[in-house]
Order: C-alpha cells, then sequence, then structure tokens
C-alpha cells in the first residue's frame, strides 16, 4: 500500500495508546538498542517482535490484523514456530522477516518459507550487515 492508499488508510486510524507509546519506548531503549550492542540475538528478536506486535495491532483495523491478512499473517505465525528469534512485516506488507543465528538457520528458515510460500512468493536470505549506514554531506559547489 503506498501514495494515496496508504494516506487515507492512515487517515482512519485511531492514535496510538499513551501506553503503547510508552511501551514501544521502553522496548527501544531497554532491550531493542542494548541488546543489539550487546549482540544479543534472542532478546533484540524478542524485543523487536513484541514491538512489531504492538505496530500491528495500530494497523490491525485497516490490515486485517496484527499483520496482514492471508500469506504475510501466516507467515509470520509459521516462522516464530520455527524458532525465529524476530518477526515482523515491512510497512503494511506483504513483505515480512524472520532473524535467526547463523547461516545455517537462516537456510533452514528460508526453504521452510518457501515450502510454505510454492509460487506465491519470494524468499531472500542473508547475513546481517557488519556496517551500519554512512550517511555524508556532499560539498557545495559554488
Amino acid at each position: 500500500m503506498s501514495g494515496i492508499t496508504e494516506e487515507q488508510a492512515f487517515e482512519q486510524l485511531p492514535s496510538p495508546s499513551e501506553r503503547d507509546v510508552e511501551r514501544v519506548a521502553h522496548l527501544v531503549l531497554m532491550a531493542l538498542l542494548p541488546s543489539l550492542a550487546d549482540a544479543d540475538l534472542e532478546t533484540f528478536g524478542t524485543a523487536l517482535s513484541e514491538i512489531q506486535s504492538i505496530n500491528g495491532r495500530w494497523f490491525a483495523p485497516v490490515q486485517g490484523g496484527t499483520f496482514a491478512a492471508g500469506p504475510t499473517e501466516e507467515l509470520v505465525r509459521r516462522m516464530t514456530e520455527w524458532g525465529a528469534s524476530g518477526v515482523g512485516q515491512s510497512s503494511w506488507g506483504p513483505a515480512v522477516y524472520g532473524i535467526v543465528d547463523g547461516e545455517d538457520a537462516g537456510l533452514r528458515l528460508a526453504e521452510r518459507a518457501r515450502d510454505v510460500l510454492g509460487t506465491a512468493g519470494t524468499v531472500h536470505q542473508g547475513a546481517f550487515r557488519s556496517e551500519g549506514a554512512r550517511v555524508w554531506r556532499a560539498p557545495s559547489h559554488q
């Protein structure tokens, strides 16, 4: 969903509760970021999944559930059952992700996802980047 359709969807959504906003902020500051710095994948994944669940509830009135209804929701549920440390949906879907520890686990998760999706979707598997994005200001040409 994008463009005017997305703008209309956002107009339909109620504001998130103060409690939800506080919970997401707490998870980011007290679990997500520290676990990232500590390379603690389980804590990172648990925090990420909870944030995704809270955010998904905010979008549920428009997308039909915590995650986009149908294959998106099914795949998130399955990846959790298969042991993914963290799961989530990109924007309104249908792109979803599962986080696991190591290349072998990633290959297994990707293969299971391919089995579930068949020809209805594409699965990409890869490692985390070890560097963040770089931003710089281009020199001005005067």
